[in-house]
């Protein structure tokens, strides 16, 4: 898998360039640990603020419960599943949908069904 970064050189010319993706596992600790999810950064600037990460979960995986600092857009590509919130039921998830996670929010994923989970998460902070 990969990203394509496009942009317009010094000289006006439109260069395109394909980079991988470097996938990296999700960390299994703690009492309900992370199985078959990894996490991918997707470099923006150096001069932005904000950020794009790739995050896959395989089929019945799991990301353990985590609250990021600044507020971030979840684009979800492919797959289903849950975004668990304490003290509350769960929140279902399908391609196409986007979700507003504001800074601070503790939550979980859940991968359900045989599909595996792609999103897109932008980072605006």
């Amino acid at each position: 898998m990969s990203y394509h970064e496009v942009e317009q050189n010094a000289a006006g010319e439109i260069v395109v360039r394909e980079v991988p993706i470097e996938w990296a596992e999700m960390p299994s600790e703690g009492s309900d640990p992370s199985h078959g999810a990894a996490t991918a950064p997707c470099p923006v600037s150096e001069s932005s603020q904000a950020s794009l990460m790739l995050t896959r979960i395989e089929p019945r995986g799991h990301i353990l419960e985590h609250a990021g600092p600044v507020d971030g857009v979840v684009f979800i590509m492919s797959g289903s599943g849950d975004l668990g919130l304490p003290g509350r039921e769960a929140l279902p998830f399908r391609a196409g949908d986007i979700i507003l996670l504001k800074a601070g929010t503790p939550h979980s994923w859940d991968g359900r069904g045989d599909e595996t989970v792609l999103m897109g998460i932008a980072v605006l902070g």
